[in-house]
């Protein structure tokens, strides 16, 4: 795997490719989705995202099946889309952002969900030859972060050939365990509520035929 990625980000630096990597993180389950994309007028696009063409995409795409692809172009643009939707225990396993660090201590607990890396992105070139830009979303409560910058709810760094040797990705969300406790005890007056309906509507029926019966 180690070798592949490291082919895969060599044949990229020839381009002007970038790479957006998203996020979208919640108690329950996280949301992946990676961006290649370049200029359609750069000569090297075409054949970098051509699995027929990149044999180095081709493995990528063999190794990784278990993500959604889809081409996109628009004016100007070209590129591919690839999405990983999981439970959040399952994530780091199936991210390929865990290859990327030699460290990656993903952890959820029943108060806080968290993810301390490594230095170094050894996958600094991968998919985006220029730069990579990760953004990682949640209406969790934010606790901690090393971002680069943070708009709403949203935190984003931005790793690129000066500072992939030293672009560490930390965050810490907090989970509010109390919401949780209202909803199921909120889940618990519906259920109810509607076990006394059924019931009430079984003894208007039952009384209703035998009034008939008279």
């Amino acid at each position: 795997m180690k070798k592949l990625l490291l082919v895969f980000c060599f044949v990229l630096l020839l381009s002007g490719c970038s790479t957006e990597v998203n996020l979208v993180i919640d108690e329950d389950k996280v949301k992946e989705t990676i961006k290649i994309f370049g200029l359609k007028s750069d000569i090297y696009i075409n054949n970098i995202l051509d699995e027929n063409v990149n044999s180095n995409i081709e493995d990528f795409e063999r190794e990784y099946e278990f993500y959604d692809m889809n081409e996109f172009e628009d004016s100007d643009y070209i590129g591919k889309t690839y999405q990983l939707s999981v439970e959040t225990e399952l994530w780091p396993e199936l991210s390929h952002l865990r290859p990327c660090y030699e460290k990656f201590d993903f952890n959820k607990t029943s108060t806080e969900i968290s993810l301390i890396t490594s230095d170094e992105y050894r996958c600094g070139y991968l998919f985006g030859a220029n730069d990579v830009t990760l953004v990682i979303e949640s209406d969790l409560e934010l606790i901690s972060s090393n971002a680069d910058s943070i708009n709403g709810n949203k935190l984003v760094w931005n790793i690129n050939q000066d500072n992939y040797m030293n672009k560490s990705i930390n965050f810490s969300y907090k989970i509010d365990s109390s919401k949780k406790g209202i909803l199921d005890s909120q889940y618990l007056v519906y259920l109810i509520v509607a076990v006394v309906a059924i019931v009430v509507l079984f003894l208007i029926r039952k009384k209703n035929k035998e009034n008939n019966k008279i």
